[in-house]
C-alpha cells in the first residue's frame, strides 16, 4: 500500500488524503478506522473501485447505514474469491 501512496508526488497525496477523508464524511463513516479502512482499499483496489462490482452493488447499503464498512468489506472479499 505505500507503494500506492509513495508514487504519488507529495502535493498529490495531500489532496489525496483530503479528498477521501471528504468522500469517507460524506458517506457517513464516523468512525475514524473506517475513514482510514476506506483509503486502504482505494489505496489497495484503485480510487475507482466503489463504481466497480462488487463495491458498486454495496456501496448504497453501507451510506445508508444498513450495512458496516466491515460487513461490506468481507461481503466483497468474499464474493470476489469465489
Amino acid at each position: 500500500m505505500s507503494d500506492a501512496f509513495h508514487v504519488r508526488p507529495p502535493r498529490q497525496r495531500a489532496a489525496w488524503v483530503e479528498q477521501w477523508m471528504r468522500q469517507s464524511l460524506q458517506s457517513g463513516l464516523a468512525a475514524h478506522a473506517d475513514r482510514l479502512l476506506l483509503m486502504c482499499l482505494a489505496l489497495t483496489h484503485g480510487d475507482d473501485f466503489l463504481q466497480r462490482s462488487p463495491w458498486r452493488d454495496v456501496w448504497p447499503q453501507v451510506t445508508s447505514g444498513r450495512l458496516s464498512l466491515h460487513d461490506a468489506l468481507a461481503r466483497c472479499e468474499w464474493s470476489s474469491a469465489a
